[in-house]
């Protein structure tokens, strides 16, 4: 298989790239699972700058969604459900213009007759694609600073406020919400724990929670990590880009970043 532009991970970014590319150039999504924008909505990343209008017609257009579904409420910041937001972004990338392939992991990248050849592997076995040129919409070139495994907490009992003071050793994002009282925890980890470690350490973190939050319980728990990548941005040629999606503070702003590069970069 041939293409123009071949993008890794089915992120935020790369739902911003391939809404503006798609109509002048062939593309080919690759993602190693079946998460779309996963690095917000699946790791449960509360993010922020959600008051901020998006600059690109798609990301407004995904905003207005999440508005009319009460997954993001104005007038409070924290008051958004981006774990929420699945079917949403699920509807978008589908409408795009462009190919997508999911839990199909990438073996390597070797540079050949002035693009690119991808192998990659999937349930049917392995492929090689061809392509000119490549944007990495992922942490795996980049590395990252730090990460946390988040979960979602949730009290039956709504006129229960959460904690002013939070226990040490977590961090913790209230919704704030007037329907579902409920709210985010990131639980930092070393960058060389497992997800399976990570959730270990996790439950047991909760398991010692102050008396004050008993009636507080771990409704779910992030499937992948919320990453910190090392750099938002590289330029490795003019056909090879790097643009970690988890770097903006939230999906619509990354995807207005994917959606500037996507109008900017020649192929």
């Amino acid at each position: 298989m041939k293409y123009d532009l071949v993008i890794l991970g089915a992120t935020s970014a790369a739902l911003g790239i391939a809404s503006e590319a798609g109509d002048r150039y062939h593309i080919l999504i690759l993602n190693s699972t079946s998460m779309v924008a996963y690095e917000f909505i699946n790791a449960y990343k509360p993010g922020t700058g959600w008051e901020k209008e998006p600059e690109s017609i798609p990301a407004r257009t995904i905003r207005e969604e999440l508005l009319s579904e009460n997954i993001l409420c104005t007038g409070n910041g924290r008051s958004t459900h981006i774990y929420s937001a699945g079917s949403v972004f699920c509807k978008a990338f589908r409408a795009l213009k462009a190919d997508i392939l999911l839990e199909t992991g990438l073996v390597s990248v070797k540079e050949k007759d002035g693009g690119y050849e991808l192998s990659v592997y999937c349930i049917g076995g392995f492929q090689t694609i061809y392509a000119d040129c490549i944007i990495d919409t992922t942490e795996r070139e980049i590395g990252i600073r730090n990460k946390s495994l988040n979960c979602l907490l949730v009290n039956r009992d709504q006129s229960e406020l959460f904690p002013s003071i939070f226990p040490e050793g977590a961090e913790f994002y209230p919704d704030g919400d007037e329907t579902v009282n409920s709210a985010v925890m990131r639980y930092p980890v070393t960058n060389d724990t497992t997800l399976y470690q990570a959730r270990h350490q996790l439950i047991g973190y909760w398991a010692r929670r102050p008396e004050d939050m008993k009636n507080w319980k771990i409704a779910a728990v992030g499937l992948c990590f919320d990453v910190t990548p090392s750099i938002g941005y590289r330029k490795i040629s003019k056909t090879h880009f790097l643009l970690p999606s988890a770097w903006q503070v939230n999906p619509l702003i990354a995807m207005d970043v994917g959606f500037a590069l996507g109008r900017s970069a020649g192929i």
